[in-house]
């Protein structure tokens, strides 16, 4: 599945910070979604992950990223400690 413009788009496939992901046509409208940004006239991506599209306009990158939450009290480099 090839959004419009797009010349190269292998979808389902591992990419690395930097990798390109798809070259792009000039006139082509493509929305960038998380791990992705637009380099010019080329898809790169900005982080470890697959490269997912829906339908012909949307691209993006799936990973096992996620956030640390801390427990209420832990402490941490960056928290405050209690009363402060």
């Amino acid at each position: 599945m090839l959004a419009a413009g797009v010349e190269r788009a292998p979808w389902d496939r591992v990419v690395l910070p930097g990798d390109a992901i798809a070259a792009l046509a000039a006139e082509a409208r493509v929305k960038v979604g998380p791990g992705v940004r637009r380099d010019g006239s080329r898809l790169v991506a900005a982080k470890a992950g697959v490269v997912k599209a829906r339908g012909a306009s949307a691209v993006w990158l799936e990973s096992r990223q996620r956030r640390v939450r801390d427990a209420p009290g832990t402490l941490t480099v960056a928290g405050e400690p209690d009363g402060a």
